[in-house]
């Protein structure tokens, strides 16, 4: 069949739309995975450790859960407090896949170890902190007398919001135009043929625009037009959408928690506000909401005015989601599609607030409730998964009846223009089902700086017969909601003092992409500032999980808020003593890309004290082939298997976080951000140094 092109224009800007008519067809899958036991992963970019990953749990693919212990953070009262990175890494040059989170920024006064500055955020456990009543004392709300929501007003402190749009290009991303006026779909029947997809994923409270690390705009990233996504940007864009077609859905991949100073001020109240104000259709779960803990979690999603479904999490294992209403999926009558969730079983190893949850193989469940639907005659199925690209391509492989999966989780950027640097595959990703049909696949980066966008059309028999999509970029040229962008600048208000407090200089950007795959001058910097702490108490070797360094350290003053936004999770120090033969095992983990336990790593260590070798084609296990401990006076000596050192990391990695070690005890210590901010402020400026502390041979 001949697909008719649709024509976009926004600004003038050129159209980018990739039309696919629909059609069987017995041909190799377009960008599938080979099928090992579930999950797989594929060669990518900007995704945490660059490692093979191993099958979770031979036969049925469900959850593992090794029993860490929940390490609670100091002042939380929850026990629930940090999770972490985004699960199972696709192996590549990425890195740390450029994830940059803002902070949770905790409530002061709860400070361990003599740092009295910034601990972690508690409020006694209760689930949304009001700014201004006791539970974050030092952040109150400015002009409305404690209300959760401040009356918008007109300016914006420490950093400028949103300029008027201009004209510059970016020449690293492309822009996609805005549909233009064209017909409203419509068939007369009862059923409609058409829909409309609009989609965000791993928005990570980014509800402020940002620039290319993820990071605050400042006006040099404004006036070289390198700002994208927001808030405000996204409820403009999705006003168009609805004002041009009355067929619209707007579907959210999951992760709207953690990583920005709007979260741990406003708690997860300011991501409920405005995604009840853009009129999601549905949302499904990620692996971030759990991250203070179920309860908390299923109190922000009664607060939503949409339905969040997830199909794979056992609900007997968590209650309160049944409680407060989460199904597997929707079904939207007017156009006959059924919509499923489901999210990563890998969910319980890599956030803590989820460790008593049981997730199933996601496979044998979707296709479980594909059947369900497909019996109740509704024939055309979308996925939102939160689940990462590479497993969703394994997934559509693997399952009958799907049409299209709208993913999250991995923060792949999918584009036709695969010249952009850091894309994973097309928009979308064709994938052969069991049924020798097409399964199309979406995913719109990370933070917001994409807007998914497909254009679906069934006929009345429910064959997908035409297809159209694009990510869209939302960078400058994109015009604002001004009423969003108002209530956005007056929510900064809440933080502006955290901006404003300069501890220190760098003299050139210390990127954290690349953490994820081998040593980095932002790990580096880190891990030194842990052994500094812990010299007068013996400190020999430290070492940190990159999935924890959430973001870029860029040239120019350091604040407080940029050390809180590479360091968001409230993680505390600790010591222990442990033998060379555990650290020697620690780093075979590491070159192996696995736990003990056969777990995929979804981290690896930076280095402080330390540096090794590895051969990463010898057998596993017998990958390291040097090591040597640096003393502080520079002197290295060969690691001891005999020896006990002392070693120095987070309470995140020494609960058993991250499958980097076997959980110890030991009292925690100063917080992890307070220690950068000490060290920064003592050395006064820093500089990016790689020092062959991980060397792959």
């Amino acid at each position: 069949m001949k697909f008719a092109s649709v024509s976009l224009a926004l600004l003038g800007a050129a159209t980018l739309v990739s039309g696919h008519p629909i059609k069987g067809r017995c041909r190799p899958s377009k960008g599938g995975a080979n099928k090992p036991s579930y999950p797989i992963t594929t060669p990518g970019t900007g995704y945490e450790p660059s490692q093979p990953i191993p099958t979770l749990t031979p036969g049925n693919g469900e959850s593992p859960n090794p029993g860490y212990p929940a390490i609670p953070t100091p002042g939380s009262g929850t026990g629930a407090e940090p999770s972490y990175p985004i699960p199972t890494p696709t192996p590549g040059t990425g890195g740390n896949d450029n994830l940059p989170g803002y902070p949770s920024v905790p409530a002061p006064g709860n400070g361990n170890g003599g740092n009295p500055s910034y601990p972690t955020p508690g409020n006694e456990g209760k689930p949304y902190p009001t700014p201004g009543n006791g539970g974050n004392p030092s952040y109150p709300t400015p002009g409305n007398g404690g209300k959760p929501y401040p009356t918008p007003g007109n300016g914006t402190v420490g950093h400028p919001s949103y300029p008027t749009p201009g004209n510059g290009s970016q020449p690293t991303y492309p822009t996609f135009p805005l549909p233009g006026n064209g017909t409203k779909p419509g068939n007369g029947t009862t059923k409609r043929n058409t829909m409309t997809v609009l989609a965000t994923n791993d928005i990570h409270t980014r509800l402020d625009q940002f620039n290319k690390g993820g990071t605050d705009c400042r006006q040099k990233d404004i006036d070289s037009n390198t700002c994208y996504g927001g808030a405000a940007r996204i409820q403009y864009l999705v006003s168009k959408f609805r004002s041009e077609r009355d067929d619209v859905v707007l579907l959210d991949a999951g992760d709207q928690f953690q990583g920005t100073l709007f979260f741990n001020v406003y708690g997860a109240s300011a991501s409920a506000e405005i995604m009840n104000q853009l009129k999601y259709t549905a949302m499904c779960i990620g692996n971030h909401e759990f991250d203070k803990g179920v309860e908390y979690a299923s109190t922000f999603f009664k607060n939503l005015t949409f339905p969040v479904i997830s199909s794979n999490i056992d609900l007997q294992t968590a209650p309160k989601l049944a409680e407060v209403g989460v199904k597997p999926y929707i079904v939207l009558k007017e156009y006959g599609v059924g919509i499923i969730g489901y999210i990563t079983n890998t969910t319980s190893q890599i956030t803590t607030g989820a460790k008593d949850i049981v997730f199933r193989n996601p496979v044998p469940v979707v296709q479980k409730y594909v059947d369900e639907l497909q019996s109740q005659g509704i024939k055309r199925i979308i996925c939102l998964s939160h689940n990462g690209y590479a497993q969703d391509k394994y997934l559509a492989e693997n399952v009958r009846g799907l049409n299209l999966i709208v993913g999250g989780h991995s923060h792949s950027l999918l584009l036709n223009n695969q010249t952009v640097p850091g894309v994973e595959g097309p928009y979308p990703t064709e994938v052969t089902n069991p049924d020798n049909k097409t399964t199309y696949i979406v995913q719109s980066h990370r933070y917001g700086d994409y807007l998914g966008h497909v254009s679906l059309t069934w006929n009345d028999a429910d064959e997908l017969v035409n297809f159209t999509g694009e990510s869209i970029l939302l960078d400058q040229t994109i015009p604002i909601d001004n009423s969003t962008a108002a209530k956005v600048a007056e929510w900064r208000k809440g933080f502006a003092a955290l901006t404003e407090e300069v501890v220190g200089q760098a003299t050139a950007d210390f990127p954290n992409a690349g953490c994820g795959a081998g040593e980095c001058a932002i790990g580096n910097l880190i891990a030194d500032s842990m052994l500094d702490n812990r010299k007068a108490t013996g400190g020999q070797i430290a070492f940190v999980n990159s999935g924890s360094i959430r973001a870029a350290l860029e040239k120019g003053d350091i604040s407080v808020a940029d050390v809180l936004t590479i360091l968001p999770f409230g993680n505390s120090m600790i010591q222990f003593p442990y033998t060379g033969a555990q650290i020697m095992e620690v780093l075979e983990r590491q070159a192996a890309g696995k736990s003990k336990a056969g777990v995929p790593l979804t981290s690896i260590s930076q280095w402080a004290g330390l540096k090794f070798s590895y051969d990463a084609a010898a057998p596993e296990f017998s990958r390291v082939k040097s090591v040597v401990v640096v003393s502080s006076d520079g002197k290295e000596e060969p690691l001891d298997l005999n020896k006990t050192y002392q070693a120095v990391t987070n309470d995140f990695v020494a609960g058993g976080g991250d499958g980097i070690m076997p959980p110890v005890s030991a009292a925690p210590g100063d917080l992890q951000s307070d220690v950068f901010i000490a060290y920064v402020s003592k050395l006064k400026t820093v500089s990016p140094k790689l020092e062959g502390r991980i060397s792959k041979i």
